[in-house]
């Protein structure tokens, strides 16, 4: 099932900056090996309240980290 999620930068400082990255999990190959996770998007959030929506599911997973 999809969920809309939003992440903020809810930090009052423009210093703290992150980054919002969008990965997809890896899949089962054929021969028994696997392919790796890849991330198929970022998006930067440089100011407070900076805002993004993202859809997951799943075999997609979100990465948040500092900039």
């Amino acid at each position: 099932m999809t969920k809309m999620v939003r992440v903020e930068n809810a930090d009052s400082g423009t210093e703290h900056k992150l980054v919002v990255e969008i990965w997809e999990k890896g899949r089962v190959l054929p021969d028994g090996n696997t392919e790796p996770d890849t991330k198929v998007d970022e998006r930067q959030l440089d100011y407070p309240a900076d805002l993004s929506e993202v859809a997951v599911w799943g075999g997609r997973y979100l990465v948040v980290k500092e900039k």
